[in-house]
């Protein structure tokens, strides 16, 4: 569909890696490209910090390649919150996708702050304008 519009460029493409090895990391992200119908994504993250050690360097290398623009973090369960915070800090991925809701309020305690900072010292101001500079910057200049 997104082909066959000639829409692409205007689409925002989101994919996920999770998998225990490298070959199998690689092998995921063709498979994704390939089920997308596309040689590039605007965001890859790393899908319930799964195999961190080696999906964050594959993704960062995709990254340098022009494969994805965004690289992020994954985790649905509150247990995970300290964790994804401290690689907040560490790491500085682009994105995180948490779990909150009305129903999951917890990522507002420490999380949803940390991502704030995070926004702030890197020069992109608040939280809210973080996210609006990427979608903008995205929407703005096709790849």
């Amino acid at each position: 569909m997104l082909a066959d519009g000639n829409w692409r460029d205007q689409c925002f493409l989101a994919t996920k890696l999770a998998a225990d090895d490298r070959a199998s990391l690689e092998a995921q992200w063709a498979d994704s490209l390939r089920r997308l119908r596309t040689d590039k994504v605007e965001l890859l993250q790393v899908h319930n910090l799964r195999n961190l050690e080696q999906a964050l360097p594959y993704a960062r290398e995709l990254k340098a390649a022009g494969k994805t623009k965004y690289i992020g973090l994954t985790h649905f369960r509150d247990g995970a919150h300290a964790e994804l915070e401290r690689l907040l800090r560490a790491e500085k991925p682009d994105f995180i996708q948490v779990n909150y809701s009305v129903s999951a309020p917890n990522a507002a305690k420490s999380l949803l702050p940390a991502g704030s900072r995070a926004c702030s010292t890197s020069g992109a101001g608040n939280w809210r304008r973080c996210w609006l500079s990427a979608c903008s910057s995205s929407a703005s200049s096709p790849r």
